[in-house]
């Protein structure tokens, strides 16, 4: 990545640097060049005020559309839901998933809750829950996701759950196909709560099973404004300055 910093003076983006990024990141080294204005040497040029963008900067919660081939960010609870779920399979063999896909068109990991006795599976049997990580609500507090399944708001859902007392404030079931629809949530007025997306499958009968992808819910963005313990090398015309261990 590069990042030109302070070369075009009257440009407000221009000023400082800030690293967004929906996880952690490690940042192992640095190199800075130290550069004249654009506009020539010893020019100085004007800032005119600029209003500050005020909008809040949000990431998404972790393994969102479990891209990551497995349920990673995720907590497992009884037997309904497994690594083996997590497929990229298009088709059930009765029905098409229609899940998300992959910015370069091609098809997406999604977790079907459903695995093939013949295949090892329990097929409907299975009972359990799948919990995201913890999460503080941020931006619009608009949330969706794709769910499919069977059809039982009592058994079988999505739900958002707060934190503190594991309360249900919103939910939402399949429609008793394997393909999915997009269900949308305005979670406006739990903006700032603690919350958790709980995904549920207590029923044992026919389309007994859920399946859920590509969750948006607007968290705050990971920002890395101090980066201690960095390699930084800053570059002075023909002298390098290699100054390790620097808070940036």
């Amino acid at each position: 990545m590069k990042k030109t910093s302070r070369a075009y003076p009257v440009r407000y983006d221009s000023l400082g640097i800030q690293i967004y990024g929906d996880g952690n990141v490690d940042v192992k080294s640095m190199k800075v060049w130290s550069m004249k204005s654009a506009y020539g040497e010893g020019t100085v040029v004007p800032v005119k005020a600029h209003t500050q963008d005020t909008k809040i900067k949000t990431g998404n919660i972790e393994n969102a559309g479990f891209e990551t081939g497995d349920l990673t960010g995720w907590t497992v609870r009884g037997n309904a839901f497994s690594n083996e779920m997590v497929t990229k399979a298009t088709d059930s063999g009765w029905s098409i998933f229609n899940q998300a896909q992959r910015s370069d068109g091609s098809a997406g990991y999604h977790l079907w809750g459903f695995k093939d006795p013949a295949k090892g599976g329990l097929g409907d049997a299975g009972t359990g829950s799948l919990m995201s990580n913890k999460f503080r609500l941020a931006g619009d507090g608009q949330i969706n996701f794709l769910v499919g399944g069977g059809k039982d708001s009592d058994n079988l859902y999505v739900a958002l759950v707060r934190a503190s007392d594991n309360t249900v404030l919103l939910k939402a079931t399949g429609n008793n196909s394997e393909q999915y629809s997009r269900v949308n949530w305005d979670a406006t007025q739990f903006v700032g709560e603690e919350l958790y997306i709980k995904v549920v499958d207590n029923s044992t009968g026919g389309f007994g099973h859920i399946n859920v992808d590509d969750f948006h819910v607007p968290v705050p963005a990971k920002v890395i404004s101090d980066i201690p313990n960095i390699n930084v090398i800053i570059n002075e015309g023909d002298n390098i300055v290699e100054v390790a261990d620097q808070v940036v």
